[in-house]
């Protein structure tokens, strides 16, 4: 499949060490806050190379996404169109705020056009997404629609590469994991990393956390990303066992992008051990759960983890005015 070069790769594989004295075991940490700046870092531009080669080659002038008022996704996804000579239409879900910040902040400078939807699910996002899509194409332009997250199976084959860009690593660090945290957000990350888990018949634990979706839903998405993933390299569909994916959904909390308790202190631990910033509205929530099964006994001593910081940590300066108030309950 044809694909843009845009990403920063291959990301460091650090070791941490303050973090893994504290914890026990051996933690390590695949960089992809890295990919790109401030506009285009995290997980949302491996899969972005892949569904924007295609927007590309099929002749689209207009991209069309969706995502939360602070989507890490729809800001990426707009500042990589703009690049191409595109132009990025946003359906935010969500009251336009009286004040921009984060990401909002960004897609302001950029110019986006934004549009306001209230939706309550994935479904209603992807229907506006389609509707919008049509008042274009009678207006003679060809939008081009790109689901929530990046996630469907050709964005998931910017973490099939991923994972196989680890593997070079773990060779030349000679390294094994015991076990890999990742978040799952809307499926397409934690698809790829499968597909990669799968063919390059890795044997370590492979730990989804989702931040916003029960277990069989969240399920459901993967399980449709990872067929169609497979499709598209030709690989036999039949050899996924649904029964092998282990989905974490006890960390969600109130809600998506409602921060937790254990999210913030272990955003706050991180931070203060190993200077890297993860976010409220997902990795903190992954590394929550990474530290809970530390502490649980299910990650024995001295057992060699993976943790895939997949970026976001721009979102954080959206619940400054919140920070307080969190950093108390977090105690």
């Amino acid at each position: 499949m044809e694909k843009l070069s845009v990403a920063l790769t291959p990301t460091p594989l650090q070791y941490l060490e303050n973090i893994s004295r504290e914890l026990g075991i051996n933690l390590w940490i695949k960089r992809d806050d890295l990919t790109g700046d401030i506009l285009t870092g995290g997980n949302k531009i491996r899969k972005l190379e892949y569904i924007l080669a295609d927007a590309l080659n099929k002749g689209a002038d207009t991209i069309i996404t969706s995502g939360g008022l602070q989507s890490n996704h729809a800001k990426t996804t707009s500042a990589l169109a703009i690049k191409l000579g595109l132009k990025p239409i946003l359906l935010l879900n969500g009251i336009e705020p009286k004040v921009k910040k984060a990401n909002m902040f960004i897609n302001d400078i950029l110019g986006v056009d934004i549009r306001y939807i209230d939706a309550k699910n994935q479904k209603e996002m992807n229907n506006a997404l389609e509707m919008v899509a049509t008042e274009l194409k009678e207006e003679g332009k060809n939008p081009y629609v790109i689901p929530v997250g990046g996630s469907n199976g050709l964005g998931s084959l910017g973490y099939f590469d991923a994972y196989k860009e680890l593997e070079v690593q773990k060779r030349e660090k000679n390294l094994n994991f015991q076990w890999e945290f990742i978040t799952t957000g809307s499926a397409g990350t934690f698809s790829g990393i499968y597909m990669g888990h799968k063919i390059l018949k890795s044997e370590s634990k492979l730990i989804g956390v989702s931040p916003w979706l029960p277990e069989e839903e969240i399920k459901e998405q993967i399980i449709d990303c990872i067929q169609e993933g497979f499709r598209l390299i030709d690989f036999d569909q039949n050899r996924m066992d649904p029964s092998n994916l282990h989905i974490e959904d006890k960390f969600i909390g109130d809600g998506y992008g409602i921060p937790t308790k254990e999210g913030i202190r272990a955003l706050k631990r991180i931070a203060s051990s190993e200077s890297i910033l993860l976010d409220h509205v997902y990795t903190a929530k992954t590394m929550a759960c990474l530290i809970h099964y530390v502490e649980a006994g299910l990650i024995a001593p001295n057992d060699s983890v993976l943790f895939w910081h997949t970026g976001g940590s721009s979102g954080l300066f959206a619940i400054e005015e919140q920070w307080d108030i969190l950093n108390k309950d977090s105690l």
